[in-house]
């Protein structure tokens, strides 16, 4: 495992963070007016070769419209790479049709360095398992119901996605945060997911959330079950 400390990002709109000659943009509980597209102009204009979108992609079950947003905002401006993990709205309202408009736009190069869980086709878990590698960063996506059922699992497929990997830079990623982390007042109770979070702490990802719509400082984290920052973070 990397010795690297883990460091837990929750935000809306973050563009974009640089890994090797890899700009990442992260956001996430979008919907698809005129601040989403403000977001993605600003990654387009930084250069952002990779968009993580980290579910709620809007609040109004209008999947063809969310389709469009991206053609507009993103794949008509140059924009090729987007890679989403599913949120609660998104399987309220009717996730599979959300998912065709994000499968029908995947890049070749994602599809082809995507893996699901236990050796299935990416386009099979996509939004709830997903374990994929651009140049230098490797990305390990869990979805809403994955992460809120089964913790057990969800470590195992973040041990199995790091181990034996050379990735300078690794992003864990699933949308509702534990509540115990959140800043305010909003979705503050425990989900017991420390497990998941210290796993990929051990293996020095990134952890990157959204849900509360808030936004929130990342820190370097030593302990997430014992709410420690690490020494080594820079408060500036």
């Amino acid at each position: 495992p990397h010795k690297m400390t883990h460091r837990l990002v929750t935000s809306l709109c973050l563009a974009a963070g640089v890994a090797n000659s890899l700009k990442v943009g992260l956001v996430g509980d979008t919907d698809y007016g005129s601040g989403a597209a403000n977001c993605y102009k600003i990654m387009s204009d930084r250069g952002v070769d990779l968009v993580l979108q980290n579910g709620d992609f809007d609040y109004r079950n209008d999947y063809s419209g969310w389709g469009y947003f991206l053609d507009t905002n993103w794949y008509d401006n140059g924009g090729k790479h987007v890679l989403m993990s599913a949120r609660n709205h998104d399987i309220e309202l009717n996730f599979d049709n959300y998912r065709t408009q994000l499968l029908s736009r995947l890049s070749p190069e994602l599809e082809s360095n995507c893996k699901g869980r236990d050796g299935k086709d990416f386009k099979d878990d996509y939004g709830r398992w997903g374990n994929c590698v651009m140049g230098n960063v490797r990305i390990v996506l869990i979805g809403w119901d994955e992460m809120e059922h089964d913790v057990d699992e969800a470590v195992t497929f973040v041990e199995d996605s790091f181990t034996g990997t050379s990735e300078d830079w690794r992003i864990c990623m699933w949308h509702r945060p534990e509540g115990t982390y959140n800043p305010g007042d909003r979705h503050t109770s425990s989900y017991d997911t420390f497990p998941v979070y210290e796993a990929c702490r051990i293996y020095g990802a990134f952890t990157f959330s959204g849900h509360s719509h808030l936004y929130s400082r990342s820190k370097l984290m030593s302990s997430y079950s014992g709410f420690t920052v690490s020494p080594l973070d820079d408060p500036d």
